[in-house]
């Protein structure tokens, strides 16, 4: 595997187990994820961390266009391309050497099993924008680490705006 740089979208004001479980996250990268480069945190920075990348940004927004704002951020800036995007609560429990791409069935399945809670409705919407754009209906919001090709993430920033919606799938 080729050494490439991680990302952490971090929301500011996370509480102290929050706080804990990128502690945790960043702790399993260390012990079990090979050839990794640089990592960076996009958002709130815990004050216990050191050697990290740090791009502060305000969360004055939603939590959509937050996020939205974080990855046009990892864009814009110096990662590797690829990368590899996390999140504070995933964590390695064992080595790992490869990144395949896992996807959860159907996202339209997904959209009718979830159509009453405000989970269905990013769906619904994140369906909408494959549908229009022509992209697969796969569900790639499974809450692992995602390989993050630059190029790719743009072009679902430009698609997406800043619509709450489920951006593995794009």
């Amino acid at each position: 595997m080729a050494v490439m740089d991680i990302a952490y979208p971090v929301k500011h004001g996370a509480s102290l187990m929050d706080d804990l479980e990128i502690f945790l996250s960043l702790r399993s990268v260390q012990q079990n994820l090979a050839d990794v480069g640089r990592v960076f945190a996009f958002g709130h920075l815990p004050a216990y961390l050191r050697d990290v990348q740090h791009v502060p940004m305000d969360d004055g927004g939603d939590k959509a266009r937050n996020l939205w704002a974080k990855y046009r951020a990892m864009i814009e800036s110096d990662l590797s391309d690829p990368f590899l995007l996390m999140d504070d609560d995933i964590f390695f429990l064992r080595p790992v050497s490869e990144h395949p791409l896992y996807y959860g069935g159907s996202l339209p399945a997904l959209v009718e099993e979830h159509k009453d809670r405000a989970y269905g409705r990013y769906m619904a919407q994140t369906l909408n924008l494959l549908r229009t754009h022509g992209l697969p209906e796969r569900n790639f919001q499974l809450h692992q680490p995602l390989l993050i090709d630059k190029r790719t993430l743009e072009m679902a920033c430009d698609i997406a705006g800043d619509l709450p919606c489920v951006m593995g799938s794009l």
